[in-house]
């Protein structure tokens, strides 16, 4: 089975201003991979981190919309395998977070993390490791799951 990581940003997207045509069909791919994980076509894999930055958010009802569509499958805590991680990806220039999120992801044997972050999905590529940080609607067109 498929193991994806979503970002903060993927679980925000759908409450973002759909009027651009590109934040609307990275807001359908996310509705679209929350309800194949609810089906058990993939896996969703989260942290903590993911919890700060949700916890984060400074428009409540934002915040209480994620939380409604919040899901996960696998969950995990920071451990020092992550935290050494991260470190060594936040040495290649990852912001705080993103390191966290690539270093749970990079870990726990993930097979994706999901961003609309450019940045991350940038700055990610510009080294090695095992995970495949994509947008979520490139995942949806490399898995073909439309």
């Amino acid at each position: 089975m498929v193991r994806v990581y979503l970002d903060n940003c993927c679980f925000n997207r759908p409450f973002d201003d759909l009027s651009q045509e590109r934040i609307e069909k990275e807001a359908d791919a996310v509705n679209l991979i929350l309800s194949l994980s609810e089906k058990g076509t993939l896996s969703i894999v989260s942290s903590v981190f993911v919890d700060m930055e949700i916890d984060r958010t400074p428009d409540a009802v934002k915040r209480r919309k994620v939380l409604e569509i919040y899901r996960y499958d696998e969950y995990y805590e920071l451990d020092t395998e992550i935290e050494k991680t991260a470190r060594l990806f936040r040495s290649y220039g990852l912001r705080p977070f993103d390191s966290l999120h690539l270093a749970v992801a990079e870990t726990k044997q993930v097979n994706y993390l999901l961003t609309t972050d450019d940045v991350f999905v940038k700055q990610s590529n510009r080294f090695e490791h095992k995970v495949k940080v994509v947008n979520p609607c490139i995942f949806i067109k490399e898995e073909k799951l439309r």
